[in-house]
């Protein structure tokens, strides 16, 4: 990310792996990591998400939609622009920075990551969920058009 409140530079780890590990499941006879349960969004033109609650934080995933992917100029929106966006974007809804929002870029699903800790201890999440992605998607939409 652009910005260094939301970018930990130590997280050295796949953040998908992260999440997984967070909802491993090694109780007896069960052995293995359970799937997280992701709520799949694409009503957005900016970009693609998904989202859940893992232990007391929101984790978000976003990627490419398969248009903005066929475009030229594709990368510079996706590792700049997006970032760009991103940061304010969960800064102004969840009022945090780091070390509450920490994000990333997942090179092996060109994906960007976020968790907001503690988020998921609300009584109704949603509600930030879906003003995080209202917030970022209007953002890029007026990057886009500038």
């Amino acid at each position: 990310m652009t910005d260094k409140h939301m970018r930990n530079p130590e997280l050295d780890v796949d953040p998908a792996v992260i999440d997984q590990m967070a909802t491993a499941d090694y109780s007896a006879g069960m052995g293995g990591v359970e799937p997280i349960p992701f709520k799949h969004i694409e009503d957005y033109t900016t970009f693609n998400a998904e989202w859940s609650e893992v232990d007391d934080d929101l984790v978000f995933h976003f990627f490419l939609t398969p248009e903005i992917s066929a475009r030229t100029g594709w990368r510079k929106y996706w590792e700049v622009d997006f970032p760009t966006a991103l940061d304010p974007a969960a800064q102004e809804v969840f009022q945090a920075t780091f070390p509450r929002l920490q994000a990333q870029f997942v090179t092996e699903l060109n994906s960007w990551w976020l968790r907001a800790f503690g988020f998921g201890r609300i009584s109704n999440p949603e509600v930030y969920v879906d003003a995080l992605l209202k917030e970022l998607d209007k953002r890029l939409e007026a990057m886009t058009l500038k």
